[in-house]
């Protein structure tokens, strides 16, 4: 595989890769052989921090970032108090004190999946609010994050259709309001097929070249999970063969990286998620 791949993964089901170190190798490979260079790992508190620094040693010898995965739409609402988040936001301040000096066995970033739009308010009156709420658990958690050491740069999984809506309090679009805030995003622009992907994915490249402040870069999102959305959403069932050709497609010939004044920030693509991704070899 090109060493010039960037591409990223999602893994949701923790305990089943880090459980064992033939499990972790089985990832390291698969990552080596499909260009995964960044891995967003969900944090599962109950899993000691030596299982996980394990799983980040071995990813980052092998040139794989990690970055630590959480969300919950509910956390909007106060999320300095909320149990769920807080007890994870320790655990990560506390694994990254435990390795401090280690800066291999270190996350390089939060990554976040916090999705309103789940909530049964987002489609009434209530949403003014609950956009309001979102951002500024945005700002809190990007605080939070700036305070640690090292500072974590932080990224989110949005929608493609945030161009859609805008920010209350000045009419902003609110994907501006929000790249405004983050380090990076991965946005959902989940198609099976190269100019679908491309015909959703313009709006969140533009936004991203509109802010001001130095970006990562974003990422755009493929799926591989089962989805109810379509038939044009998910790559699950049309196996690997078409997924990689759509993936070469995407990263070459159709030219994401050479249009203006997209190509710079133009991270690569997301796989969602290891575990269907993985599967579409069997």
């Amino acid at each position: 595989m090109s060493e010039s791949l960037n591409r990223a993964t999602w893994i949701w089901k923790t305990e089943e890769v880090v459980g064992s170190d033939d499990q972790i190798d089985q990832f390291v490979t698969f990552a080596h052989e499909n260009g995964v260079k960044r891995v967003y790992i969900h944090i599962n508190p109950d899993i000691p921090h030596q299982t996980l620094a394990s799983f980040v040693g071995k990813c980052s010898l092998a040139g794989i970032a990690v970055e630590a995965l959480m969300g919950d739409a509910a956390w909007i609402f106060d999320p300095q108090s909320h149990e769920s988040l807080q007890i994870r936001l320790r655990w990560v301040t506390d694994y990254q004190d435990q390795y401090a000096s280690d800066a291999q066995v270190l996350f390089q970033g939060l990554h976040l999946d916090i999705e309103p739009w789940q909530l049964d308010g987002w489609h009434n009156s209530d949403q003014p609010d609950l956009i309001r709420q979102w951002v500024g658990c945005f700002h809190y958690l990007k605080d939070w994050a700036k305070a640690q050491q090292p500072p974590l740069p932080v990224a989110a999984d949005l929608p493609f259709w945030l161009h859609t809506l805008q920010y209350p309090d000045n009419n902003e679009r609110l994907d501006i309001t929000i790249m405004d805030i983050l380090d990076g995003a991965a946005f959902m622009t989940y198609r099976n097929d190269p100019q679908g992907l491309m015909d959703i994915a313009g709006e969140a490249l533009w936004a991203c070249s509109t802010c001001e402040k130095k970006r990562e870069g974003i990422y755009l999102g493929v799926e591989t999970v089962p989805s109810e959305e379509g038939t044009h959403i998910s790559y699950h069932g049309l196996g690997m063969h078409k997924l990689q050709g759509d993936l070469g497609c995407l990263e070459g010939g159709h030219g994401l990286r050479e249009r203006e004044p997209h190509e710079e920030h133009f991270a690569g693509l997301a796989v969602h998620d290891y575990h269907t991704w993985s599967k579409m070899y069997d």
